[in-house]
């Protein structure tokens, strides 16, 4: 009599196993692809830096319009993937594609809410620069002047540091830190040029009555800080 030889039966669970190593088969293979070229974009930034400024007054090669552009694009093509996953992926990656054309700093003179303000300026700007905590704002505002820097200055309604920006020939207010519920911590500033600013908001420094006027006007327009009859003003533009 011939013993005929049963096959072994699969194990309870052995299809779920095999079907999980295929998925993180290629997740790791996505991750290789993901990886090359993240690569390729840094090699990318890393040349644009020999067609721009070396002048150390030049502006700075932080290009916020462009980094806003950027973000913006990508949010719009998503289809699943989460804004917030979106805008932190590239953020660092705009930060380290600028770190691979030279350092930059980023100065901090937030001294009633360090901690609060430097988290946020990380999740802005990324963790490619420096971090340098700066006891005063002159000096703070001074480095942003001669160096490849950015200011982050902590705002309160009731500061006056900013007036002097009203003249200023070389910084602009370009961005603000803010935290999760939409407060303005602290504004950051540095030689960016005005084609390089992104179109709203925007931080004027205007008299009370300008203020006024242009709020008249549809402006939608409203004060973060006052000295003396001068606002410091963050501005949407035209309310629709």
């Amino acid at each position: 009599m011939v013993e005929i030889k049963k096959e072994p039966q699969p194990q309870a669970g052995t299809a779920t196993v095999k079907s999980l190593e295929s998925l993180r088969s290629r997740i790791d293979a996505l991750d290789e692809e993901l990886l090359a070229l993240i690569e390729r974009r840094l090699a990318l930034s890393a040349s644009a830096a020999t067609v721009k400024e070396k002048d150390a007054t030049a502006p700075l090669r932080l290009r916020p319009r462009r980094e806003a552009e950027i973000l913006d694009r990508l949010v719009d093509h998503a289809s699943a993937a989460p804004e917030t996953l979106v805008r932190r992926v590239w953020r660092e990656l705009m930060a380290f594609g600028l770190h691979a054309q030279g350092p930059i700093e980023l100065l901090i003179h937030a001294p009633g809410r360090n901690t609060t303000v430097t988290e946020h300026t990380r999740a802005r700007f990324g963790s490619a620069a420096a971090i340098t905590q700066v006891p005063d704002v002159e000096q703070c505002l001074h480095a942003a002047r001669t160096r490849e820097a950015v200011a982050i200055v902590e705002l309160h309604p009731l500061s006056n540091w900013w007036v002097e920006l009203g003249s200023e020939a070389a910084l602009r207010i370009f961005d603000t830190i803010g935290d999760e519920t939409g407060d303005i911590l602290a504004l950051a500033i540095g030689r960016v040029s005005e084609q390089d600013v992104p179109p709203s908001p925007l931080y004027p420094i205007i008299g009370m009555g300008s203020l006024e006027l242009r709020r008249g006007k549809g402006e939608n327009i409203r004060a973060l800080a006052a000295a003396g009859h001068l606002r410091l003003c963050l501005s949407q533009g035209t309310a629709r």
